[in-house]
């Protein structure tokens, strides 16, 4: 799951509830990222920081409704790629950490 925000501290809030309820065991936060997106009609440039959330099809919804309920946008990013893990410790390990 990725989201991005304006605010680190609203990324690194999201992130710390995710990682203490297991809802995740690893997540990325890549700062100072150039975003370009219309927003009211108009053509919109900021500095974002983007929050990249390793989880399960289980943690899904529990996941967005935090991104919502935390996040400072009206209309936070919320997008998911599917993922596949294809090292075997390191899939053992996030089972491990995730249920």
């Amino acid at each position: 799951i990725k989201t991005t925000s304006n605010d680190l501290k609203v990324l690194k809030n999201i992130s710390n509830i995710i990682l203490n309820n297991n809802s995740s065991p690893c997540v990325h936060i890549i700062e100072n990222v150039k975003s370009q997106y219309m927003w009211k009609n108009n053509l919109t440039t900021n500095i974002e920081s983007i929050l990249e959330i390793k989880t399960t099809q289980k943690y899904k919804k529990q996941i967005c409704k935090i991104i919502r309920q935390e996040h400072n946008y009206d209309t936070p990013e919320i997008t998911c790629c599917h993922i596949e893990i294809i090292d075997d410790k390191y899939k053992e390990w996030f089972n491990q950490c995730i249920n």
